[in-house]
């Protein structure tokens, strides 16, 4: 009976840590585990600030081609320029940038949404 214990334990376990290493593996495969945000069609892999703007690394992991409708910086509608396209194919990133006067010490809530509505968004820590 113990001996029976033991090996349903160990299976268990076993099975557990392939289904948590698959998991961590399907991430890394379609956009990267270490994202600030995945949600909806898109993934906000970086945000960086520099005087006068905001420049957001956005990929696409879905299997279907996206298209950015829209960017927001604490839920207001800002304009943006991306440094690609703004359609990004399967597996695809581009850089989007922000022109905003952002603040030193302020936290800020950065928010993409794909053409079909649905929206990404990442908290961002005060920026120094």
């Amino acid at each position: 009976m113990i001996r029976g214990k033991r090996l349903w334990l160990l299976s268990t376990g076993l099975t557990a840590a392939c289904a948590l290493a698959g998991v961590w593996l399907a991430g890394g495969l379609n956009g990267s585990p270490r994202a600030l945000a995945a949600g909806g069609d898109l993934t906000i892999r970086t945000v960086a600030f520099t005087p006068g703007q905001i420049a957001i690394r956005v990929a696409n992991a879905e299997s279907s081609e996206e298209t950015i409708a829209v960017v927001t910086v604490d839920d207001a509608i800002v304009p943006f320029r991306c440094t690609g396209s703004e359609r990004l194919g399967r597996r695809s990133s581009t850089t989007v940038d922000v022109p905003f006067d952002w603040v030193g010490g302020d936290p800020y809530r950065i928010g993409v949404t794909s053409s079909n509505g649905r929206e990404t968004s990442a908290d961002i820590a005060a920026p120094q």
